[in-house]
């Protein structure tokens, strides 16, 4: 007589047999495709390098990277410009050139604000041939945690170029078949187009806002923070200018912090507060302040909104900065830095 089985879930019902063999020529046969995969990509990936696909645009891949073949080449300019959109707009390396006779470059970009330039820009300086001298050009107010600096600081922290910075390691690192997506222009421009990966930025690295026109993505609103903005500064944020001030000691770079000029006939609030905190600092880090935020020889007609150049106040600004430089670190009052 046989029993009844009261449930599905007893010892006779469960009890498996060997698998069969085609089972795990299936499995096989699968990681053998993925494996395979896995390789044609990072044969098909060469070309990108390891750091061209991760960034949040193609231009700045141009911008960040080209700098980063300079360095690896010993070929860095002498002067490079770091930090925001007020940096971005307003240094012109052509002019800055003209008068300061060194060569330059201009590495800003606009919401590379304090957390965004360490995760982007420290790792460049940290390797490789480093520039004699470091502008740091920084609107004062991406020093706080506004909602505004925040949004828009994200949308380069969000990258992967910025998650590297911040993570020890990331599932790109190991699998390259996930760096696909993100490199597919890349892909067909240098496999389909036989383009070059890079291109050497226009103006070198320039990016001059649009007189008479606001419409533009890179000129949006991400740029336009409020001058009369009170709010305390972020301890993280502040963390990240020491940061830079031992990069710069640590490899022998002179570092110059610019105030930006501001459209505004009082200075703001925040921009004294800066300048105080910075004045603070000098005792333990070794860096120059340089407070051109009410500039004499710039007038309204070369501003582009409150806190931005249009591109004949950039081309004035860079002239006479170049001019300060000159003055201050000539080639007999600046000795060679480079390691």
């Amino acid at each position: 007589m046989s029993r009844f089985l009261s449930s599905i879930f007893n010892f006779k019902t469960l009890y498996l047999t060997s698998v069969p063999r085609d089972f795990w020529k299936s499995v096989g046969v699968v990681i053998s495709l993925l494996v395979a995969i896995e390789m044609v990509c990072r044969i098909l990936l060469i070309p990108v390098g390891n750091f061209a696909w991760a960034y949040w645009s193609l231009d700045a891949i141009d911008k960040f990277e080209w700098y980063r073949s300079m360095s690896e080449n010993n070929e860095v300019p002498d002067i490079v410009a770091i930090g925001d959109s007020t940096g971005a707009r307003g240094f012109d390396p052509k002019h800055f050139s003209k008068t300061s006779e060194k060569t330059s470059y201009n590495l800003c970009w606009p919401a590379n604000f304090p957390k965004a330039l360490r995760a982007t820009t420290y790792p460049l300086l940290e390797k490789g041939m480093p520039p004699n001298t470091l502008i740091l050009i920084q609107n004062p107010r991406s020093y706080i945690d506004s909602q505004k600096v925040v949004r828009f600081e994200n949308s380069i922290l969000s990258s992967q170029i910025a998650k590297r910075y911040s993570k020890d390691r990331l599932v790109s690192d190991y699998v390259y078949l996930s760096r696909l997506y993100a490199a597919r222009v890349l892909l067909k421009k240098y496999w389909i187009n036989h383009e070059r990966i890079l291109s050497e930025p226009k103006m070198a690295g320039f990016m001059p806002a649009e007189t008479g026109s606001k419409s533009k993505v890179e000129n949006s609103e991400e740029e336009q923070m409020d001058v009369n903005e009170t709010k305390d500064f972020s301890k993280e944020r502040l963390e990240c200018f020491l940061q830079l001030a031992e990069i710069t000691e640590n490899r022998g770079i002179h570092l110059i912090v610019v105030l930006p000029p501001i459209n505004s006939g009082k200075t703001p609030v925040l921009y004294r507060k800066y300048l105080d905190w910075l004045q603070s600092e000098q005792s333990d880090y070794e860096f120059t302040i340089w407070d051109l935020s009410h500039p004499v020889f710039l007038k309204k007609k070369h501003f582009w909104d409150e806190s931005h150049l249009n591109e004949l106040g950039a081309k004035v600004f860079s002239l006479e900065l170049g001019k300060r430089y000159k003055k201050h670190y000539g080639e007999n009052t600046l000795k060679s830095k480079r390691s």
